[in-house]
């Protein structure tokens, strides 16, 4: 019981201290490099939408791969990118919406390490390229 009340105790004086000085100061250390961090480059991908629409669909088709052996971020990073550069190009309609699904699926895919789920939505996405390029 005394270990408790002592604990309480400590624990009081804390929470009074903290309320007094009104303030919290953050201090992080910016001396090393965060972990699991990796420098990337930025590039913008260029193109007509079916020609972004067509490398978006190459790079689903190895994604399970890349959830396996765990290179997943960079390929989802390019195949947002693509998307991004497509999507500016197309009027919205229900081809766009679709698309935006299947790349929303790809990206939850990757979050949850599911690379069945990947497999599926590029087979949708490969589907609606090629309804849509012709």
């Amino acid at each position: 019981m005394r270990t408790s009340r002592r604990v309480a105790a400590g624990v009081s004086a804390l929470v009074v201290l903290t309320a007094a000085c009104g303030k919290t100061v953050v201090v992080q250390d910016t001396s090393a490099p965060a972990p699991n961090s990796v420098a990337t480059t930025t590039t913008v991908p260029t193109g007509t939408a079916a020609q972004l629409l067509r490398r978006l669909a190459d790079q689903a088709q190895s994604l399970s791969i890349h959830i396996v052996s765990g290179g997943a971020g960079t390929a989802i990073a390019a195949i947002d990118a693509l998307w991004q550069a497509a999507v500016i190009q197309l009027p919205h309609t229900e081809f766009r919406d679709n698309v935006a699904h299947q790349v929303d699926l790809l990206d939850t895919a990757v979050a949850r390490r599911h690379p069945a789920d990947a497999d599926k939505a590029a087979l949708h996405l490969q589907a609606l390229v090629d309804s849509f390029a012709g």
